[in-house]
């Protein structure tokens, strides 16, 4: 054989193989994707597998042929070519097809080669962190009760008054030249947009204005959006909001009085902010350590991830019936930029990753039975799941090692945690 093999060494742990295969390859390819191919095929006369090539030929496609060869070829040559270059993966490869031919018996490809893991840890015997002050106020405790009080308000109409900010509005708005009877929104007066919510001030129910609207480039109507237009504003309806009496919002909540309510909300305040704090103090450990190590890791790891990020970005999008394009310029972004900010995200995710299974390692920490139930139930309750219903989804999944990662990754934090120089600042 004479395949051709051109290597590149993209980084110390990805090995990148431009491959031309030799003809013989490819033949020997197409002829075991044909035999494959026989089995499934039904011709009178003959056993599966056992019809003539020229018969099996009419009867299946071309090009699911050429797949199936392809990837024959393709994995036979990458196991040659890795042999042959004594080269030792650390995971499974990625191929990328770049051309396949059955007559001019021709396949070239390239593949990635991921090496083992290059990682030289930093210093991690006393990290520097910032830990903001977690009490909670006064302030922040009447305002989750107010917030509380609107969650629970109603709604009435209005019809003595004009329109004022915070009222509930039905508006109908027609564009001069639209054919039809307008397009009818709900908004929250105040919150929509300066031309709209100007306009609305002061109108009464079946008020009508003629105006000109600038819409927002990310308005909901794509045909309007960004564009300056001739309308008819309608004011179909208006409500304003009824916030409950206090002590009888209390007392459905099932709370004696106001201040066991409010004691209740500022626990609350405080869990969170707790889990918020721990969160900045361990994004402010991990971001120092990794500047203060070394971390390479092979393409495929992180690419293996972002793929799967965009996928299922994608099948959300399906589910909504919602465009790749419209989601991304909602988020102000191009395409391009969008799946680069992915690659990026996911390539700090896996060297994060990489390092702190390196620590677990070095101090040779073990994760225990009981630490991988403690972490079920830390999951469970995150998610809202019993964590009996949480185990069988994991298993249903093939996810059961995403409870040992994470208990890997808290025992990690922990240790960090314990050896960090925390310094008390101010709550900002």
């Amino acid at each position: 054989m004479n395949m051709q093999i051109n290597r590149e060494d993209l980084n110390p742990c990805t090995v990148q193989l431009d491959i031309v295969c030799d003809p013989e390859q490819v033949k020997e390819g197409f002829h075991r994707a044909y035999k494959e191919a026989a089995k499934s095929v039904k011709i009178p006369g003959f056993r599966p597998g056992h019809a003539p090539r020229a018969l099996v030929e009419q009867q299946i496609s071309k090009t699911a042929v050429a797949e199936v060869a392809a990837e024959i070829i393709m994995t036979d040559a990458y196991k040659k070519a890795v042999t042959e270059l004594d080269l030792k993966p650390y995971s499974t490869g990625a191929v990328t097809l770049k051309e396949i031919e059955e007559v001019d018996k021709k396949c070239e490809f390239t593949a990635k080669v991921p090496l083992p893991p290059v990682v030289e840890i930093g210093d991690y015997s006393s990290i520097p962190v910032e830990k903001p002050s977690m009490d909670v106020t006064d302030q922040e405790v009447e305002e989750q009760f107010e917030e509380l009080r609107k969650q629970h308000s109603t709604r009435e109409a209005v019809s003595d008054r004009g329109v004022e900010d915070g009222d509930v509005a039905v508006v109908n708005i027609k564009v001069s030249g639209e054919e039809g009877d307008g397009r009818n929104f709900m908004i929250v007066v105040g919150k929509t947009f300066e031309g709209m919510d100007e306009a609305l001030k002061g109108m009464n129910v079946e008020d009508m204005k003629h105006l000109k609207l600038t819409f927002p480039e990310l308005f909901q109507e794509k045909d309007w959006a960004g564009k300056e237009m001739d309308c008819q504003l309608t004011l179909r309806s208006l409500s304003s909001i009824k916030l409950p009496d206090i002590q009888e919002m209390t007392e459905k909540l099932k709370f004696d009085d106001p201040v066991e309510l409010k004691a209740k909300i500022k626990e609350l305040i405080q869990a969170r902010k707790e889990q918020a704090v721990e969160e900045f103090v361990q994004e402010q450990l991990i971001e120092e350590l990794m500047r203060r190590s070394s971390v390479c890791v092979p393409d495929t790891m992180w690419e293996t991830v972002a793929k799967q990020k965009i996928q299922d970005v994608a099948e959300q999008l399906r589910e909504q019936k919602k465009t790749f394009a419209d989601f991304v310029k909602e988020k102000g972004m191009t395409e391009d930029e969008f799946i680069d900010a992915q690659h990026n995200e996911a390539k700090t995710y896996v060297m994060r990753a990489q390092l702190i299974q390196d620590i677990f390692i070095k101090e040779k920490m073990v994760v225990s039975n009981e630490d991988l139930n403690e972490e079920l139930l830390l999951m469970a309750k995150e998610y809202s799941m019993e964590p009996r219903d949480l185990l069988q989804a994991l298993q249903k999944n093939d996810s059961l090692r995403e409870v040992h990662y994470q208990s890997i990754h808290r025992k990690v934090m922990d240790f960090l945690m314990s050896k960090a120089e925390t310094k008390e600042v101010a709550r900002v």
